[in-house]
């Protein structure tokens, strides 16, 4: 079965100098306010900006990471669309919202932009971009599905946005979601009745979740991620009546402090169906990640 890589900060870290914090990011002073949807909201009003021009003073501040001098002395870099290629990975999902993975194709694997759908302006239902390696022939989409700093609006950051991405989210897995696109409206019919049709095409990032093998690295899963842990729960509700849906989605734990906030997750992940794959972290993220998937 295919498979498909969700990645999230760890891969950023392990690329670029000095990520900033959220709250940096925010430029907030709050300290006792973890949920980081909110603590935007709550900087959102105190700044008395405009949500765009709120978010562009944020993703100009992405814009200004610069790629580590060491990232050259890991042969996994260079490797890492082989590393993809190999284990039959075509797909992409990222939380990020810089371009450090496109970096690394572009610039060190031999990849050259080839496609892309950048229809949306605020919520990442269905936008990707594309690209190849003429040498191997790999294809690979990178769905950044919360946002690019490139079309800064996108950036998904308050519990607003979060919110209402939900909601189209929803709507696309029960087949109520219509888009506009080439000029034509666009609606495809619920993921559960698709599956039960045969092999789920994929129109979005979604579908990955119901029909490829799914491993997620980097990404602490936080539970402000609405998105991904309805998915999972929705995943299971499905499954539950619906035996054509058979595929895994693994979480590759980075066991940090040992915490009851980690346990919680794990355990919460587990119940939910996702298998737990622990490693021991080093500084080649890209290594680290790809000895966990077969």
């Amino acid at each position: 079965m295919e498979k498909t890589l969700l990645l999230g900060n760890g891969f950023s870290m392990s690329i670029f100098e000095e990520i900033p914090s959220w709250t940096e990011l925010i430029s907030s002073t709050i300290t006792d306010v973890t949920n980081y949807p909110i603590l935007y909201e709550i900087e959102l009003h105190r700044s008395k900006k405009s949500e765009s021009e709120f978010k562009k003073q944020i993703s100009q501040k992405i814009m200004k990471l610069k790629i580590k001098n060491e990232v050259n002395n890991f042969d996994s870099i260079s490797a890492f669309g082989k590393m993809l290629n190999s284990r039959g990975i075509n797909n992409i999902l990222t939380t990020n919202y810089e371009d450090g993975i496109a970096y690394v194709l572009l610039n060190k694997c031999g990849y050259v932009e080839s496609g892309y759908d950048n229809s949306e302006n605020i919520y990442s239902i269905h936008r990707y971009t594309e690209y190849f390696n003429d040498s191997t022939g790999h294809r690979i989409k990178i769905w950044k599905i919360h946002g690019d700093i490139k079309k800064y609006e996108t950036i998904q950051l308050g519990l607003n946005q979060y919110g209402e991405f939900l909601s189209k989210i929803q709507d696309y897995v029960n087949g109520k979601y219509k888009f506009k696109y080439n000029k034509k409206t666009v609606q495809y019919e619920s993921i559960e009745n698709r599956v039960k049709e045969g092999p789920l095409d994929v129109n979005s990032w979604i579908d990955l979740f119901f029909s490829t093998e799914l491993y997620i690295a980097g990404f602490g899963m936080d539970y402000s991620e609405i998105d991904i842990w309805w998915l999972l729960t929705k995943r299971l509700r499905i499954k539950k009546s619906n035996e054509c849906i058979n595929n895994s989605i693994t979480y590759i734990f980075s066991e940090k402090n040992g915490n009851a906030m980690e346990a919680s997750i794990e355990n919460g992940l587990r119940l939910l169906g996702v298998l737990i794959k622990k490693v021991n972290r080093t500084d080649d993220f890209i290594s680290d990640t790809m000895r966990m998937i077969p």
